[in-house]
């Protein structure tokens, strides 16, 4: 993520660096502010990232994100919680015909740790795998003198998608670590399926994110309205260590809002809108104030978008209600 970060200088000379995503500005606020809460936590947040994308000319340097990240959750019913919550989310959007692509971090870079490669091999390898160049994969591994298990297991990988890569994953090389990573994508998929989405996700343990930070399971969201991934997410268990020298498990997910608008459409994001009611109310004095900001908050627990009109200007609210096609409702 370092790579990718947009660098620029000051007037005083100094080198400033523009966040490139959320997950880390959490983490770092969770280590110095936030430890002493009841843990798990459930946090949320949007904002604006700058990448630098060097290699993709026109593509947008700023973005927005909406994320969450649930902190302090070592279980694999967290990585469902947010699985879960991200379709849910994705669903009230009006995007029907989601997919998600689930990987695991760990048995990926366990399967590097088994191969035993170097930093520029290992990118090679990343490369292959995401093109899901079986054929060059193993050419070049077996070039390497990587163990022939090993290299049955990578092809099986960049080859076959769905929970019957990680058998033919453990069958190739009889790890005990892999086995136990493999359980954990086995029990998401089945805590996944109490909610009924087992229809909504697919395992792919090719997937390959870009933050190196990620250890455990990691997923993206896929539409067809859309060709790129909506966004994404993952375990991050050592992140916080980095901070603070103690491992606080944690997970969560990014969605990049200038994605979703153009796989929604503006009009369809308009549509909504006016399909839910609107109410615009007008407290006529100060003696009123109070209950007009408390039907007004009521109102927007019930999904109802209300709007608290400045005190006293009822003409310029019976107007404004008039052009929004709202309800107008008065407090004396």
């Amino acid at each position: 993520m370092v790579q990718s970060m947009f660098k620029a200088q000051d007037d005083d000379g100094r080198l400033v660096a523009f966040r490139a995503e959320m997950t880390a500005p959490v983490a770092r606020l969770v280590s110095s502010k936030m430890l002493k809460e009841s843990m798990p936590l459930r946090l949320c947040y949007v904002s604006n990232v700058v990448r630098f994308k060097e290699r993709y000319p026109g593509y947008p340097r700023e973005l927005w994100q909406a994320g969450v990240e649930l902190i302090g959750n070592r279980g694999v019913d967290a990585d469902a919680e947010v699985i879960s919550l991200m379709l849910t989310a994705l669903s009230e959007l009006g995007l029907r015909d989601v997919k998600v692509d689930v990987g695991h971090a760990g048995i990926f870079k366990r399967l590097l740790a088994l191969a035993k490669l170097g930093n520029e091999e290992v990118e090679r390898v990343k490369g292959f795998v995401s093109m899901k160049d079986s054929t060059g994969l193993r050419r070049m591994l077996k070039g390497l003198g990587c163990d022939e298990g090993v290299v049955k297991a990578f092809e099986a990988v960049c080859e076959l998608r769905g929970l019957k890569v990680l058998d033919e994953v453990l069958g190739a090389v009889g790890d005990e670590e892999v086995a136990r990573l493999a359980e954990e994508v086995k029990l998401l998929f089945k805590l996944l399926s109490y909610n009924d989405l087992q229809d909504k996700v697919s395992l792919d343990v090719g997937l390959i994110r870009g933050l190196d930070y990620y250890t455990g399971i990691i997923f993206e969201p896929y539409t067809s309205a859309f060709g790129s991934a909506l966004g994404g997410g993952g375990r991050y268990d050592d992140l916080i260590a980095s901070f603070v020298g103690k491992e606080v498990p944690a997970t969560g997910f990014a969605l990049v809002v200038d994605h979703l608008v153009e796989a929604i459409g503006v009009e369809a994001i308009a549509q909504r809108m006016k399909e839910k009611k609107r109410v615009i109310i007008v407290p006529m004095n100060y003696e009123g104030y109070r209950e007009a900001l408390s039907r007004a908050q009521d109102l927007r627990r019930q999904g109802v978008i209300a709007e608290l009109h400045p005190v006293g200007d009822l003409e310029g609210a019976k107007a404004k209600a008039m052009k929004a096609s709202a309800i107008l409702e008065v407090v004396r």
